[in-house]
C-alpha cells in the first residue's frame, strides 16, 4: 500500500437564468505528476447538460450526459449548501473580523447514504464486491458581512473496495468564491467536436 498525491484545479460559473433555475459552466485539471511515472492527467468541463473528459495520453476525449440542475437547485437552497441538519454532528459558529466563520463535522455513515442515493447502484460500478464509505467530514464556511459565502473547505476520506483490492483515499477541498458576478470560465473551442458515450456503451 502506497501513498499517491493528486492535486486539482478549476474554476466555476453559475448563473441564475430564472427561479430555482441555474446554468453552471466549469473547467478543472488534474494534475497526476506526484504519482510518478506512468500517470495520466485529465481534464474535464461542464457546460450546457453534460460533462466533457479529455485525457491526452490516451488521446481520449468524450463526453456524457450530465443533468445537475437538481443538485444546483439544492445547493441554493440555503446560505450552508443546503446541508441537512441530522447530517451534522456538531457545529459552532464564531465572528471572523466583519464576517462569520462556519466550522462543523458532517457525519460520513448519512454522507455515504446520501452520496450513493445521489448516483444511484454507485457500489456495482466497482465491481463484484465493491465497496465504499466515506468517514466524518470536517466542513468550514467563511461568511462576509453581507452574507456571503466567500470559501468553503472539507476534509474527505474514502474507504473503498474495487474489485476486490481495498483502497483508502482522502481529499482536501478548497473552494474560494473569487467573484459574484462577472466570472468567466475558459472553455475549449472543440467541446462540440466530443463524441458522446451513452449508458449502454458505459456498461
Amino acid at each position: 500500500q502506497g501513498t499517491m498525491t493528486m492535486k486539482m484545479t478549476g474554476d466555476a460559473k453559475q448563473e441564475k437564468v430564472g427561479e430555482n433555475n441555474y446554468k453552471l459552466a466549469y473547467n478543472m485539471s488534474t494534475d497526476m505528476s506526484a504519482m510518478g511515472a506512468g500517470t495520466v492527467d485529465m481534464e474535464m468541463y461542464y457546460a450546457d447538460g453534460y460533462m466533457y473528459y479529455n485525457i491526452p495520453a490516451a488521446e481520449a476525449k468524450y463526453k456524457i450526459a450530465m443533468d445537475m440542475q437538481e443538485a444546483l437547485e439544492e445547493a441554493n437552497s440555503s446560505a450552508l449548501d443546503g446541508i441537512e441538519e441530522e447530517m451534522v454532528k456538531e457545529s459552532s459558529m464564531a465572528d471572523e473580523g466583519d464576517g462569520k466563520v462556519v466550522t462543523m463535522t458532517l457525519d460520513g455513515t448519512k454522507m455515504t447514504d446520501m452520496v450513493t442515493n445521489m448516483t444511484g447502484n454507485l457500489t456495482a460500478s466497482l465491481g463484484e464486491g465493491g465497496e465504499i464509505s466515506i468517514g466524518d467530514i470536517p466542513y468550514t464556511v467563511h461568511i462576509d458581512a453581507d452574507g456571503n459565502i466567500t470559501s468553503i473547505e472539507m476534509d474527505m476520506t474514502f474507504d473503498m473496495t474495487i474489485q476486490g483490492s481495498a483502497m483508502n483515499m482522502s481529499m482536501n477541498l478548497v473552494m474560494d468564491v473569487t467573484s459574484i458576478g462577472g466570472v468567466t470560465v475558459e472553455l475549449p473551442a472543440d467541446l462540440a467536436d466530443y463524441p458522446e458515450l451513452t449508458e449502454d456503451q458505459l456498461q
